[in-house]
């Protein structure tokens, strides 16, 4: 009894893994066909379910990473490649897996990581061409990607000198209007106390003027009043004239004495 229900349990789960097989083989065929007439998303269904079958199937595995590239899902190629990386039944399948991780780097421009997974390729398959190219191609691109780089840095360098520049030249520029403001405010600070000591001195004439006007009109020698600025009459200017016309005279003719006594010879003499 015991015998013929392991040999039933055993048929059953052949039977299963037939099944199985099965269901991974024809979704596999299906998917390969859509492959190749460019159907690319339902080859990804197909091959999505004969992985659902045998999730740990190689051919299916990694037939839906190719699909996925195609899709331009880098990212999700790069999943399935990676899963069934040295699950190859060859150095010939393996190689193949890391030459098409590096095709997902050189999508993704991730050139370093490219060239490594060509190199781990070409280690397994030293003479395949193609990814020989390929890994010359990286190393191009990685060597542009870097000048590329450096170039950017240089422009970066450049504009932040260029800024300092600026700034110093706007902080040169503030210091300069500062210095100029406190120039002006200087002045005008000085032209404020210069009109406050004229002010003062205006103030101090204007208070010897209104002391002059409240006392007594002074008296000259004759006795009679001195006349005020602007309070002259003809009489008092004529008089005034009189006599210093007369001094003039008297200093003129003593100067001609001495002159003649000197040269013999009388000087022009002019009358007031």
């Amino acid at each position: 009894m015991s015998v013929i229900r392991i040999l039933f349990i055993t048929f059953i789960m052949m039977s299963h893994q037939v099944t199985a097989q099965n269901t991974v083989l024809k979704n596999t065929h299906k998917g390969n066909i859509f492959y190749m007439n460019g159907a690319y998303k339902d080859a990804v269904t197909s091959y999505e379910k004969a992985i659902e079958a045998a999730p740990f199937d190689f051919k299916s595995t990694y037939n839906l990473g190719n699909a996925f590239f195609k899709l331009k899902k880098y990212d999700k190629a790069l999943e399935k490649y990676e899963s069934v990386i040295d699950r190859g039944e060859t150095r010939i399948d393996n190689a193949m897996i890391h030459h098409n991780i590096g095709n997902c780097y050189m999508m993704k421009s991730e050139f370093k990581a490219a060239i490594d997974a060509y190199k781990t390729s070409l280690r397994l398959n030293p003479f395949d061409e193609a990814t020989r190219y390929n890994l010359a191609y990286a190393m191009l691109k990685q060597k542009e990607k870097e000048q590329q780089q450096e170039k950017n840095n240089q422009n970066k360098n450049q504009d932040q000198d260029q800024k300092d520049q600026k700034d110093q030249n706007e902080n040169k520029e503030n210091q300069d209007n500062k210095d100029n403001k406190d120039n002006q405010q200087d002045k005008s600070d000085k032209n404020n106390e210069d009109g406050d000591q004229k002010d003062k001195n205006q103030e101090n004439n204007n208070q010897k003027d209104s002391d002059g006007d409240q006392n007594k009109e002074e008296k000259d020698e004759s006795g009679q009043p001195k006349p005020q600025p602007n309070k002259l009459s003809k009489e008092q200017a004529k008089r005034i004239l009189e006599a210093a016309a007369k001094q003039e005279k008297e200093i003129q003719d003593k100067k001609d004495q001495k002159i003649k006594i000197g040269t013999g010879k009388p000087q022009a003499k002019k009358d007031w």
